[in-house]
């Protein structure tokens, strides 16, 4: 009888015993990493930091320009001589002209006498080309039209006042233009008018 009662004090004791163990946290559970673990699952033992994933950084993209745009269109230009000019009136005013560019350009004016007029008028008694008798340069601006006067030279002048005894009606004189723009595009005309005394 002794024996059992002492072995039921035993288990009483024994079970007591687990109670407060287990109360108090000291059983514990191997966790999942390896460690002690107590009673809520939770280890007793340091956890490994995670170790933060390096986000890729985009790295700049060059952007290139686009190439400038080249301008290689030549001026249009627009030249005409006033009305109502005489060989006469040429020779006391010169040659008067109206002329126009659609943008801004350097505008060359140059009349030439031809190479037969020039040999009998005696503007130069040696010619083998046509002359140079008159130059003119004028800055134009864009869509602006202006007259400009070209006057002629001493020997074409001589040469004009010698057309009645020379038998000459008409002076025949060809004039050239030249109209250069801000990229160096050239726009070239010419064309020749008759004059009479």
């Amino acid at each position: 009888m002794e024996g059992r009662r002492d072995s039921r004090r035993a288990v009483r004791v024994f079970g007591v015993g687990l109670i407060v163990i287990l109360a108090g946290g000291a059983v514990a559970a191997p966790g999942p990493d390896g460690g002690r673990g107590g009673y809520d699952g939770g280890g007793y033992g340091e956890r490994p930091t995670p170790t933060p994933t390096p986000t890729a950084t985009a790295s700049p993209v060059a952007v290139t320009p686009p190439p400038p745009v080249v301008d290689k269109t030549p001026p249009a230009v627009n030249s005409r001589a006033a009305r109502g000019q005489t060989a006469r009136s040429i020779l006391r005013r010169g040659l008067r002209l109206n002329v126009q560019c659609n943008e801004d350009c350097r505008h060359v004016t140059q009349v030439f006498a031809s190479r037969n007029q020039a040999r009998k008028l005696r503007i130069n008694r040696k010619a083998r080309r046509r002359v140079v008798v008159g130059r003119r340069t004028t800055l134009l601006k864009a869509n602006v039209a202006q007259n400009i006067t070209v006057r002629l030279s001493k020997k074409a002048k001589r040469g004009i006042r010698r057309m009645r005894r020379a038998r000459v009606r008409k002076l025949k004189l060809t004039i050239a233009t030249a109209a250069t723009d801000a990229s160096n595009n050239v726009r070239r005309s010419s064309t020749t008018l008759s004059f009479k005394r």
